[in-house]
């Protein structure tokens, strides 16, 4: 996550000259600012390049034949009457020697100055004991490793996966545009609907609905793909030690949740131009029931990928865990009209916690000013009062309509806490998928 120590292998293989220097003049500023150790293994570096290392470790079949200082390097090498020639970069000299001249025994020699005097050609951070430079907590700034706090890990990987997220700004302000575009079109579908009316409440109620759909599709069908697509990196860094699973599990969660309800909060242009209520308190209880969604799809998004062996796998889930869901949420199919062997499924399906609670928010305090005062009051067959005119029957308050889906206003509060403790029984069973997923992943690797 944040390693000491960097290992890099041919770093300027295949740039050309200008981007060869940016990317070591780089890996010098993590040397010097941040207090890394950068090792790395380069081929031909111009002696531009070359200048810019602190140390240099030249081998020949296996054998040292040079470990110190890189500003010393022609002062050694003179001693050997090696003398560069003009014109020509030294160390292209000094590696063709090493190779071809078999006259000198390069080994031999370094092992002769290093026993009458090891320090000659070290810098001085290389006399320093090892242990004093990788030991301890505060060895290097910024360092952190497995065996700090839970805490400490999850910002180091909540911090990762924000960057991640946010990386690469084209798409993520391509998705930010995509979303408030299906925003706005849905505003301009039901612009005005939510008008006060009879009329307006079902075409309204369309909007509302859609709103929540688009939510649960949206947040689902991404982050169902979120472990499949990094297993590979997850189960290596875990094995490395770069993490624990509980921090990871808790930073991932927190990060689909934050970024995918900003998403949905993107609705909130459709919502005002629907016309649904637009005082303070509906409109903070409107995103809080958006947040509690998110954030249970999130749970069930990552508990099905953790499960799958791959992308598609993982897509094979998504329809069958769903639509039982969506299906019979009272939406589409009235509760009592839903056959009683299905019940059972309305009163665990999430998602009709979710649509009732905005109904309930939306039309608990409404009166209706197209029903007639003078018109005759009755009853539906399912108990609900509604007030019949000649066109038919209409509701007077949002109270009546509200008892036509089976809900009271008092069922707000009772839905809010159960989508509460959907989140926290949640937890416990995404975490052990993905810490059953990471542990496999990393026994059999």
């Amino acid at each position: 996550v944040n390693p000491v120590i960097v290992l890099v292998d041919e770093p300027t293989s295949g740039l050309d000259s200008k981007m060869a220097e940016d990317v070591v003049e780089m890996l010098g500023q993590l040397c010097k600012e941040h207090g890394r150790l950068v090792l790395c293994t380069i081929h031909q570096p111009s002696w531009k390049i070359f200048e810019m290392f602190d140390k240099l470790t030249l081998l020949r079949h296996g054998k040292t034949v040079y470990h110190g200082q890189s500003s010393q390097i022609i002062e050694y090498f003179d001693k050997l009457e090696l003398k560069v020639p003009d014109f020509e970069n030294p160390l292209d000299f000094y590696f063709k020697q090493i190779q071809e001249n078999d006259e000198i025994n390069f080994a031999l020699e370094w092992t002769n100055v290093t026993k009458n005097d090891p320090d000659k050609f070290e810098t001085e951070l290389a006399k320093v004991p090892v242990s004093g430079l990788i030991s301890g907590k505060n060895i290097v700034k910024g360092w952190k490793t497995n065996a700090n706090s839970d805490w400490d890990q999850f910002k180091i990987l909540f911090s990762r996966l924000a960057q991640d997220t946010v990386r690469d700004r084209r798409k993520f302000t391509r998705s930010i545009i995509m979303k408030l575009v299906m925003a706005l079109l849905l505003g301009t579908i039901f612009i005005g609907q939510s008008d006060g009316t009879n009329d307006g409440v079902f075409t309204s109620n369309g909007g509302m609905f859609f709103i929540v759909m688009s939510t649960i599709m949206r947040v689902i069908s991404s982050t169902i793909l979120e472990y499949p697509l990094i297993k590979p990196l997850l189960i290596r860094e875990y094995r490395n030690g770069a993490f624990s699973i509980f921090p990871y599990f808790l930073a991932q969660l927190l990060n689909n949740t934050l970024f995918e309800s900003f998403g949905s909060f993107l609705y909130l242009t459709a919502y005002f131009m629907i016309g649904f209520e637009q005082d303070i308190i509906s409109v903070l209880y409107f995103m809080a029931i958006l947040v509690l969604l998110v954030c249970i799809c999130c749970e069930v998004g990552l508990a099905i990928g953790a499960n799958a062996q791959d992308t598609k796998d993982a897509q094979k889930y998504f329809i069958p865990v769903i639509m039982p869901n969506i299906l019979f949420a009272g939406f589409f199919i009235p509760y009592e009209q839903i056959p009683f062997y299905f019940q059972w499924i309305y009163y665990v399906s999430f998602v009709q916690y979710a649509v009732s609670s905005i109904l309930i928010n939306e039309f608990e305090d409404q009166e209706f000013a197209d029903c007639q005062p003078g018109a005759l009051s009755g009853s539906l067959a399912n108990g609900s009062c509604a007030t019949f005119t000649a066109d038919g029957f209409c509701f007077t308050t949002g109270e009546e309509l509200l008892k036509e889906f089976s809900l009271q206003p008092s069922f707000l509060q009772r839905n809010l806490i159960i989508l509460v403790g959907y989140i926290l029984v949640l937890i416990p069973i995404t975490y052990h998928n993905i810490r059953k997923a990471i542990i496999k992943g990393a026994a059999t690797v």
